[in-house]
């Protein structure tokens, strides 16, 4: 992507708003997620300049980009998409007055994906992948490190690197600024810099990874069975805090099967890519602006719900994760070689346009065609979103309240509970709880039967002392 904005005079850029996104890598693979910003930039009457996540230490370079515009700092809107959605979460605590809005797309600095937390660590990980790379001689990270360097890249870059399951092993520091708080205690009580938030999902965050599951299964000619043993393959991994609830995944199963038609191919997929979207999407979403509304009056949710007529996925994916970029950035206006669109794909494009432009300029969302009736903001009692979507062939935005309630209540509210009541003080696992319990138990008894041992020596002794005076005494008396 490359920074643009219309030809006009230097003094009048002061007066422009300038919108950020945030982008550090595709959100697939072979999906075409590579924007140009002209459309978007001319459409929304803004500058548009993109950038890579992890802003911390850079944040002096851009303070520098602005100066050669004359800009205000304060007219800049922050932007970020899946994984650069958690660095956009996370720049309100390390960055202040550098934006004054952030809109976060497809994901939360609350997820369960988006940091590392212990006793998880990337250790075991970085042990297998250096091993492969002979530089294991020492458990030293320092020296590994050293040892890296006279690697070639080559080799560096082909080198197989293990994830964590479901996890890209974030360490909590932003370009090399550790973050203050954790996340959700940040945003509970460090200052929020920003003045205006919006955060939102697609219609079917999670069918993109039941695609993927259903083409692996394929290959190996297996058909796709929604049954117990995948949820625990696809819910929080077992480093995360879930993995104490004993049965997690009969509990996920069993709210998630389709039940009424539970040998449906297609209802098993739709069912399984709820799992996945609702764990990984939807609830740490809802979660991230109920937090922020109780701070901030000025925090928007959005869903994008449009299915193209055109659209080359299966009907049962609907809307899948990053589908709405394409929207954004204007492809049904201007074309893309791996898309078709019409004219329905065109309208909804603009409106979403219209809509994104609005909030980089005002702070909040509204069509420019009815300037006098802003969208709801999302509050923690009411939970109001929009939707942008269409029907009878017109783009349509529809406002609803308490997205997929009880799903995010399963995620955000009973599974946390299960977890308390199942851990033991201190965090502990139940099987490490019960560890330690018979290592407390074997530690008294080991205490009580060494004092035992040492009674019965005591009284042998005292018994043979007092025999030996009643020899002596009967001798005496001889």
């Amino acid at each position: 992507m490359t920074s643009y904005f219309e030809r006009r005079c230097p003094e009048k850029w002061v007066d422009f708003q300038v919108w950020m996104p945030s982008r550090g890598r595709p959100t697939r693979e072979g999906m075409g997620g590579c924007f140009t910003l002209d459309v978007l930039a001319a459409s929304a009457d803004i500058i548009v300049s993109p950038s890579t996540y992890r802003f911390g230490a850079r944040s002096s370079c851009m303070r520098a980009w602005h100066s050669q515009w004359d800009g205000s700092l304060r007219q800049v809107t922050l932007t970020g998409f899946y994984l650069e959605t958690c660095e956009v979460g996370e720049e309100r605590s390390t960055e202040k007055g550098l934006f004054r809005y952030a809109i976060m797309q497809s994901g939360s600095p609350l997820a369960y994906w988006a940091l590392l937390h212990p006793p998880a660590t990337t250790v075991e990980s970085t042990k297998s992948f250096v091993k492969n790379l002979g530089c294991t001689r020492t458990h030293d990270m320092a020296l590994v490190k050293e040892c890296l360097k006279k690697i070639d890249a080559w080799y560096i870059n082909n080198a197989f690197y293990k994830h964590a399951p479901g996890l890209y092993n974030y360490s909590p520091v932003v370009d090399g600024e550790f973050i203050l708080a954790p996340p959700e205690e940040a945003l509970m009580n460090l200052s929020l810099n920003g003045q205006a938030f919006m955060t939102g999902i697609t219609q079917d965050e999670g069918s993109l990874t039941t695609e993927v599951v259903l083409k692996s299964a394929e290959k190996v000619n297996q058909q796709f069975r929604f049954d117990e043993d995948y949820p625990k393959d696809y819910t929080p991994p077992p480093v995360q805090a879930f993995s104490m609830i004993p049965g997690i995944e009969h509990l996920v199963f069993h709210e998630y099967k389709p039940w009424h038609d539970p040998d449906n191919k297609t209802a098993n997929l739709v069912g399984f890519s709820h799992v996945v979207g609702d764990s990984t999407f939807v609830a740490p979403a809802i979660k991230l602006a109920r937090l922020l509304s109780r701070r901030s009056k000025a925090v928007f949710f959005y869903t994008f719900n449009h299915v193209s007529a055109l659209s080359s996925h299966p009907l049962w994916m609907g809307v899948p994760h990053g589908v709405d970029l394409f929207y954004l950035f204007g492809c049904p206006l201007s074309g893309h070689p791996m898309h078709q669109y019409d004219e329905l794909d065109k309208n909804v494009s603009r409106t979403f346009i219209d809509l994104w432009a609005n909030f980089v300029k005002h702070g909040y969302p509204f069509l420019s065609s009815r300037p006098q009736e802003p969208f709801p903001a999302f509050e923690d009692r009411n939970q109001s979103y929009f939707m942008v979507a269409s029907t009878h062939a017109q783009a349509d935005i529809r406002v609803g309240r308490r997205l997929r309630s009880r799903q995010v209540a399963f995620w955000n509210n009973l599974l946390p509970k299960l977890r308390r009541q199942d851990a033991p003080p201190g965090g502990l696992a139940p099987g490490n709880a019960v560890a330690w319990v018979f290592v407390a138990l074997s530690s008294v008894l080991l205490v009580v039967v060494v004092i035992l041992s040492l009674c019965v020596l005591y009284f042998k002794k005292l018994a043979r002392d007092r025999c030996i005076v009643h020899a002596n005494d009967e001798k005496s008396t001889s």
